[in-house]
């Protein structure tokens, strides 16, 4: 009886965690150094303290209310790399993350760039990112927030895409 009563409760312990949880591929590995807490108790890693902790709180309180969901502020953490830079090529805050140049190309062919475009830009501005979830926690975002709703979305909804779908399309 006992062992059935230990295994309740380590299952209600797993499968309550409330943090998010999407396997989502790492393409950054930040070592964290939390410096900051915003008003709402987001954790913050901005030793350069370029962003302003009400604009994430604010952000946070937009899309929980589009959504009409309770977001866990316990399960967040905010990075600002160090390292991030502006694109020669596209004026956009950006940081280095080991994303394939073949979902840039893709992203570019979308666009309705040539091959040729293609190679020209990636040989002067490799693949980089402006937005990501790192280790399953932590919104690593360039320090003007651009992105910052749209992985807050994946993180708390666990769609991947977020521009794929009407309900969190419109929230962004």
């Amino acid at each position: 009886m006992k062992a059935i009563v230990l295994l309740g409760s380590l299952l209600l312990i797993c499968c309550n965690n409330p943090c998010y949880y999407n396997s989502y591929a790492d393409v950054t590995n930040y070592k964290i150094f939390l410096n900051r807490t915003t008003a709402s108790g987001i954790r913050v890693d901005d030793l350069e303290e370029e962003i302003s902790l009400e604009e994430i709180d604010q952000r946070t309180r937009e899309l929980e209310a589009c959504l009409q969901i309770t977001i866990d502020r316990r399960c967040i953490t905010v990075l600002i790399p160090h390292d991030w830079y502006i694109s020669e090529c596209s004026g956009e805050q950006l940081f280095p993350c080991f994303v394939k140049d073949s979902l840039c190309e893709e992203k570019m062919r979308a666009e309705g760039m040539s091959n040729e475009q293609i190679e020209i830009i990636l040989a002067k501005c490799p693949c980089a990112c402006r937005a990501t979830i790192q280790n399953e926690e932590i919104i690593v975002t360039a320090p003007n927030l651009k992105l910052y709703k749209a992985e807050l979305a994946r993180m708390v909804t666990g769609v991947n895409d977020p521009w794929a779908t009407e309900r969190t399309r419109r929230c962004l």
